[in-house]
């Protein structure tokens, strides 16, 4: 009997130690704020990638991604300098109150004025110089040593200050994507792959490179500052093996035209990363340029293309296989002169040849010999 009085006791005892305190507790209020928001550029409103975001007095910094989003954490209260750098753009400053509630800030970058000049880089197709055309009076000034390979595409960031040299992988060279400083005169190798760079209208410099395999491209997205690349998607897009100029960017919408392996034009969200349309009035443009104001479409030996009707308004002509360039002042287009690529007949003929793109005719060229 004393036994089962000392185990109720017990129980009791437990019970009375393992009773809850139902006193309400306080939550902690929180002790440092948060920023989020995006950086976009001025003019299209379209995100801006690798653009450096820092709270100044927290020391606190983050690089947006391909949606131009950023996120400061651990500000501590109180004011504080935000400042935004991109490449190609002025510098931005906002002086922000850090709270307990989360701050959300849209950054607007305006684009500086090439300070560089307007130069046309025109390449041998087996590397090794770079003729540099001074679009002003269309000559010749200077040339630039690149590494020996098969040339596929130049490409400039938005400021004029890098030059992207894509060479492709061949027996005897190794290839891969050069990047040419001219501030610094620094060469370096960025990407061992083959690859070819594009930069859209808000300075985002674009990577896609083809998998031999499997037929697929994937897209990816170079850091201005460090060359570093980062793939988001892979895609159809169709491996010209040739030269891959097929690939241009919407001026105003976050919109990528390309070509599939069915040979049809298309066009790409790269924010919503979807294919939003396929065009029916144009069949395997190899070499392409689009206008400034995103409606046209020019292809190297072929029509000039009207986007918004998908339909053939005139016709550019020459060789299909020239690069294709549009003067930033958008009244003419120059086109190279490759001759017959792989038939030896004809041979380049060492012209730049300039396109009118109001009379739709050639009006002269220019002579790299």
């Amino acid at each position: 009997m004393n036994r089962i009085i000392s185990i109720i006791i017990a129980l009791l005892a437990l019970l009375i130690h393992c009773e809850k305190d139902l006193t309400p507790v306080k939550p902690t209020p929180p002790v440092t704020g948060t920023l989020i928001g995006v950086v976009e550029d001025h003019d299209s409103h379209l995100p801006i990638f690798g653009a450096a975001v820092t709270a100044l007095k927290n020391g606190v910094a983050d690089t947006t991604d391909h949606r131009g989003s950023f996120r400061l954490d651990s500000l501590s209260f109180g004011v504080d300098t935000i400042v935004v750098t991109a490449d190609g753009y002025f510098v931005q400053k906002k002086i922000l109150a850090v709270t307990a509630d989360p701050l959300e800030e849209t950054f607007l970058l305006s684009a500086q004025e090439d300070s560089f000049g307007y130069y046309l880089y025109v390449g041998n197709v087996d590397g090794g110089k770079i003729f540099v055309v001074d679009t002003d009076n269309n000559t010749v000034v200077d040339t630039i040593q690149i590494p020996e390979g098969w040339l596929t595409q130049l490409t400039t960031n938005s400021a004029g200050s890098k030059l992207y040299i894509c060479l492709r992988r061949t027996l005897v060279n190794p290839g891969g994507i050069y990047s040419k400083n001219f501030s610094t005169g620094e060469m370096k190798l960025i990407y061992s792959e083959t690859g070819d760079v594009f930069c859209s209208p808000n300075g985002n410099l674009f990577l896609i490179s083809h998998d031999p395999n499997s037929g697929m491209a994937y897209l990816g997205l170079i850091e201005p500052f460090s060359d570093g690349v980062t793939f988001l998607d892979s895609l159809d897009i169709i491996d010209r093996k040739i030269n891959d100029e097929s690939v241009v960017f919407h001026p105003n919408h976050p919109l990528l035209y390309a070509v599939d392996n069915n040979r049809h034009l298309f066009a790409y969200d790269y924010l919503q990363m979807e294919v939003v349309k396929i065009y029916e009035n144009i069949y395997d443009p190899i070499v392409i340029e689009i206008s400034r104001d995103g409606k046209f479409l020019f292809v190297a030996g072929g029509p000039v293309f009207d986007l918004e009707a998908d339909t053939v308004v005139g016709s550019v002509g020459g060789n299909w296989g020239g690069s294709l360039a549009l003067h930033p002042y958008e009244s003419h287009l120059y086109l190279t002169d490759p001759g017959g690529f792989i038939i030896p007949e004809p041979v380049p003929s060492g012209k730049v040849y300039i396109y009118s793109t109001t009379i739709f005719n050639y009006i002269g060229y220019v002579d790299v010999n």
